[in-house]
């Protein structure tokens, strides 16, 4: 058997090809010829380079082979990764052998650089991993992961070159086994540089930017430990209102379990008729179906043996589904005794009853169990009556709403079996049917019943919640009705909802109903449709796609039509949809996903921009990638190396230029999507990453500590802005944008800027960069800026993250430095500036992919980020500004922030008065309304002096006048008798406290005989 040799790094192979490419190709085509390994060999398929660096000409985010071939403006310091692979047909023996694998960079015009030996043995010069088991779909594999010591040259095209064997000896394909890019040029260090005028107005946006998350496993926030991240996104919120407002819970509609993985489907509904099937037997030309009760029936209050005969009759059509095929057959009689239904005679064979592992354990982190996907009678004409089980969506969002107060977004993808036209689930392992339900009067009856229940339990709170329709169902793995029918069902899940308000009392014109939840991979096309059936005027140039309402065009929905709708099908002859907003899923590097937004913005105006005038394109699924790939880039970027803070900015600053130049397009809300379950720094898309701490040393879990991650930190950043935003314009330099965008408030001036490189993954660059603001229009002659930074080096635990060893659980000192470095800290105290003339010049550091972000504000004494012209409490550190009371004095400094009439004790009152003018006598004093609040009252007492000298106290003082309001004040009291003298005292007081009457100099005081410090017993207070 003749034995391929590793070919040595140093050898310049390509040098001769790349002159003659049609020549080499014949010779190497020659060579192969002759050196054919004999028959066994051509057995296995040859290794290759996977190329993956585009899904319908969309880059990938993470590509493999990384950098990616025919890349240009790489870092000099990026690192190398590649996949070998081979065809899963190949089996065991024609795996990729992995200690025949080599690498080596060839420089243009330099010498050859091996990076990796025959042997897993990295060559001097280079550090990473050999990873193998790599499976990609029908392929599996070995990656490697090389991470070169020193910068790669500047400017210079680079090829890799790839050598690898299966174990029965069969070498790599000539044709798939090398790859180019080209390093940047320098940065430079050159400022980037704006002149910004703080005065021009902003545009005013409707909606925020990553409001919030989706997490595609329903009610499992307690499974996966999220109650901490909740309380952490609490406390952002308490800042803005629009942060960590939203939450999107999917699959909402399903049933049975999600996988192996996650058992939170909210099984929200089945019908009281559906039986399960134990035997099916073919009996005198008929089928004869043995059936009992579905095992969860007790939870949707089915009463167990349940007659047959109340449910089934001859001549019902109904089907019969497991969970990979299903068949529509009439009864033809029931037998009550027997458990037993006849059906006509199906026609396929081989129905599965049971599978292994349909009845699991029950998971005490969510309530209840189901079975996975079974086999079911089910009734199709008529259809059965829905009965409910609500307690896996309340589980979920008495949490999420109930006790952190966000929006949920209420989402009907899924059709659940029961309901379904086509039984089937899609998957086996569960979920809900991609087919149309099987009568739109149920499936409407339905959604109204979970409209209810979500005003019966959260009340008016409800009508805040975004109300979508569809998932992804551009995707046959979602939908597999015609377009047609899923404009029916959009129709009538929005008809549904709006009903359901106005059945309760509730105004539907605040009610935001929209959807679609297109996938970014060809749902711009799904979307448009959806926008010409939508649009009560515009017919589609094609003509192929039905334009009437189908709820304007049932008849059986005549006086179940909401007002919205109807409005519609008088106005516009049944023509239109009520839309306030539709999503595109977008996992796309930022300038793509950006791209697909817009154009789906263009879209609508193009069709109808009266109509759509203000239509929101949302996003309500959005990260850099889907999952995280083998490559350690594709992790590192989630665990907070800068890239994905700078990815968020670079979709917000994208957007928000756009809508500078045209405000129709700043209507947009977008959440992330969050994997819950990022446990020890495995680098998952999730915002906070969860730690399994050992305290006691005995090896098993003692409690889960919650660490921040970079992404957190930037999202705390930007809900310091508000909807006031303004665009810093873009600049580009090898590859590398950098850009911002500024937020104005009476009491701040804020700016966010961001490098970005949306190919370097690893967040590579080191070379820093510098901006440089010029900012006229500064409201104040003096002020204080503050700066923070979010990148691999600051405000992320993405440093820490890396040092660890991976292992299953840690002791409270190994992530002790992960718990230090998660918290979002100011870059360097605040610095006090003077802005002569209201312009001010500053300089700022910035990383490629990272985020710096300034805050400008009056002059900030108490250095709590407000400045002293707008903060509540100026002497006082609350960077919170609460006010309860809304008196305007920050509860920090307000000692009664219940009651707007009082923010401080009273002191004694200075200036007391007695004037008699005539008959006519005023009492004066000086108010304390400013300094303690409007609503302090005061005590007057007065009494004889002659009594005053007799004893030394005031114990003969008498109550003149109790609580009473500002001065002046009528004197009440008679005046002295001949020869006598008359003394008043005034004491102030309010919810805070009470002040006293004084203490007189020289003594005795006022105090003696009134008040604490007189003799023992003191006397009553005469005015309590």
């Amino acid at each position: 058997m003749v034995r391929f040799a590793a070919r040595p790094p140093s050898q310049p192979r390509r040098a001769a090809l790349n002159a003659a490419p049609g020549l080499a190709l014949a010779v190497a085509a020659l060579a192969a010829a002759l050196l054919t390994a004999p028959p066994a060999l051509a057995a296995s398929a040859a290794p290759r380079l996977r190329f993956d660096g585009a899904v319908f000409g969309r880059p990938n985010a993470n590509p493999v082979p990384r950098p990616y071939s025919g890349r240009t403006n790489v870092t000099t310091a990026t690192s190398l990764y590649l996949e070998v692979v081979v065809p899963d047909t190949n089996g065991a023996a024609g795996a990729v052998d992995p200690d025949s694998i080599t690498v080596t960079l060839v420089p243009s015009g330099g010498a050859p650089i091996p990076v990796l030996l025959a042997g897993r043995q990295f060559a001097a010069g280079f550090h990473g991993s050999v990873v193998t088991g790599v499976d990609s779909g029908a392929d599996n594999g070995v990656a490697v992961y090389a991470v070169p010591d020193a910068a790669l040259a500047a400017a210079r095209g680079h090829r890799v070159d790839v050598y690898a064997e299966t174990l029965d000896n069969v070498p790599i394909d000539t044709a798939q086994d090398s790859w180019s890019f080209t390093t940047r040029a320098s940065l430079g260090s050159a400022p980037f540089a704006w002149t910004v005028d703080l005065g021009a107005p902003p545009v005013t946006w409707d909606g925020w930017f990553f409001s919030g998350i989706v997490k595609p496993s329903f009610d499992t926030s307690r499974m996966f430990d999220q109650y901490d991240s909740y309380d952490l996104m609490d406390t952002v919120r308490a800042i803005n209102p629009d942060a960590w407002s939203l939450q999107r819970d999917w699959p909402m509609t399903s049933d049975f379990w999600h996988n192996g993985v996650f058992d939170g489907n909210p099984n929200p509904v089945r019908e009281r008729e559906t039986r399960r099937i134990t035997a099916i037997q073919t009996i005198n030309g008929r089928s004869v179906l043995t059936v009992e009760d579905i095992e969860e029936g007790p939870l949707y209050g089915i009463a167990p043996g349940r007659p047959l005969s109340a449910d089934y009759h001859p001549g019902d059509r109904v089907s019969i589904a497991d969970r990979t095929k299903y068949e529509i057959a009439t009864v033809e009689s029931v037998d009550d005794t027997s458990r037993r239904v006849v059906v006509s005679k199906l026609t396929q064979t081989g129905w599965v009853f049971d599978y292994a592992g349909s009845h699991p354990a029950d998971n005490p982190d969510t309530p209840d169990n189901f079975t996975l996907p079974l086999c079911y009678l089910r009734k199709v004409s008529p259809v059965g009556t829905p009965v409910y089980y609500w307690r896996r969506v309340d589980d979920e969002w008495d949490v999420v709403h109930g006790q952190h107060g966000r929006r949920v977004q209420v989402n009907f993808s899924y059709v659940p079996l029961d309901l379904a036209r086509v039984p089937v689930p899609a998957s086996t392992g569960g979920h809900g049917s991609t087919s149309p339900p099987k009568d739109w009067l149920q499936w409407h009856g339905f959604v109204r019943e979970f409209v209810f229940h979500l005003i019966d339990r959260y009340g008016a709170a409800a009508r805040t919640f975004p109300y979508s329709v569809g998932n992804e169902n551009n995707f046959s793995i979602f939908w597999s009705g015609t377009k047609d029918e899923f404009l029916a069902y959009c129709d009538y899940t929005i008809n549904a909802v709006l009903t359901a308000f106005e059945d309760r009392g509730y105004d539907t014109a605040g009610i935001r109903v929209g959807g679609i939840e297109a996938a970014g991979l060809g749902g711009r096309a799904w979307i448009k449709d959806v926008l010409w059936h939508a649009s009560p005027t515009a017919n589609r140039p094609e003509g192929d796609i039905a334009e009437q309402n189908f709820v304007c065009a049932d008849p059986a929905f005549a006086g179940r039509r909401a007002g919205r709708v109807q409005a519609l099908c008088d106005s516009s002859a049944g023509r239109g949809m009520p839309l306030d907003f539709v999503s595109i899923h977008e996992y796309e590097i930022a300038p793509q996903a950006v791209k697909d937004m817009l154009e789906v913005r263009d879209d609508s105006l193009a069709i109808d921009p009266v109509t759509f005038d203000s239509l929101s394109v949302d996003s309500y699924e959005s990260t850099p990638d889907w999952i995280p790939r083998t490559d350690p880039a594709s992790r590192q970027m989630y665990r907070g190396n800068g890239y994905y803070p700078a990815w968020c900015a670079d979709w917000t600053g994208r957007l928000v230029e756009r809508a500078a130049a045209d405000p129709r397009y700043a209507h947009h809300e977008s959440v992330l999507t969050v994997w819950p379950f990022d446990y020890n720094g495995d680098g998952i898309a999730a915002v906070t990453g969860l730690m399994r701490v050992d305290d006691d040393g005995d090896g098993t879990e003692d409690r889960i500590a919650t660490i921040r991650k970079a992404v957190f930190n930037y999202l705390a950043l930007t809900a310091r802005m508000n909807r006031q935003l303004a665009p810093l314009p873009a600049q580009e330099r090898a590859g590398v944008r950098v850009a911002g965008f500024r937020s104005p408030s009476p009491g701040a001036h804020r700016v966010l800027l961001y490098a970005h490189d949306p190919y370097d993954t690893g967040a590579e660059e080191p070379a820093p960069l510098a901006a440089r603001l010029t900012l006229n229009g500064v409201p104040w002659p003096r002020v204080t800026l503050r700066r923070w930074r979010v990148d691999r080096d600051h405000s992320s635990p993405f440093r820490a993250y890396e040092a660890l060893p991976r292992q299953s659980l840690y002791r409270p000192w190994e992530i002790a430095a992960l718990e230090a470095a998660d918290e979002l800290v100011e870059d360097g105290p605040p610095i006090d500036l003077d802005a002569p003339g209201g312009s001010l010049l500053v300089d700022a550091p910035l990383l490629v992919n990272g985020v710096t972000f300034l805050e400008l504000t009056a002059l900030d004494e108490d250095r709590d980020g407000i400045g002293d012209v707008g903060d509540n409490c100026p002497g006082l550190p609350n960077p919170d500004q609460l006010d309860a009371d809304a008196d305007g004095r920050g509860a920090a400094c307000d000692c009664a922030d219940g009651d707007a009439g009082a923010w401080r004790v009273p002191v004694e009152v200075a200036g007391v008065t007695l004037e008699r003018d005539g008959g006519a006598a005023s009492i004066e004093w000086a108010s304390q309304a400013a300094a303690a609040g409007t609503g302090t009252r005061y005590d007057l007492v007065d009494g004889l002096a002659s009594e005053l000298r007799a004893d030394g106290s005031f114990a003969g003082a008498q109550c003149l006048a109790s609580a009473a309001g500002e001065p002046p004040l009528a004197d009440p009291g008679a005046g002295p008798p001949a020869g006598e003298a008359r003394y008043v005292l005034v004491r102030a007081r309010n919810t805070c406290g009470v002040a006293t009457f004084g203490q007189g100099v020289p003594a005795p005081g006022p105090r003696v005989g009134l008040e604490d410090g007189a003799a023992s017993p003191p006397a009553p207070d005469p005015c309590p």
